[in-house]
């Protein structure tokens, strides 16, 4: 598994993301494509912060998860679920 690695614009030593944050605009995630990362340089002597974002651009091959898998593990964790909570999970899919 591939892991994003951030280096410091100023000394060039890995660094660190502390924090993410997607970016919300007029209530609602730009489609889950625009995340803030925070980020610190592991060179004490550097002790630059900075912030980044990430950005997504286009798919390159399809999820293999359809949408009948999906809906097959929502069912599995609707199963899983106590009396009451199921009923509200079933309520909201018959609201739709």
């Amino acid at each position: 598994m591939r892991v994003l690695k951030m280096f410091c614009k100023y000394c060039h030593a890995p660094a660190v993301i502390q924090k993410s944050d997607p970016q919300i605009e007029q209530g609602r995630p730009r489609g889950g494509e625009v995340i803030r990362i925070y980020c610190r340089c592991t060179d004490i002597e550097c002790g630059h912060t900075f912030v980044s974002e990430v950005t997504f651009k286009h798919t390159l091959s399809p999820s293999a998860k359809t949408s009948d898998d999906m809906m097959r593990a929502l069912v599995g964790a609707i199963g899983a679920l106590r009396p009451d909570q199921r009923q509200f999970a079933l309520d909201l899919l018959q609201a739709e």
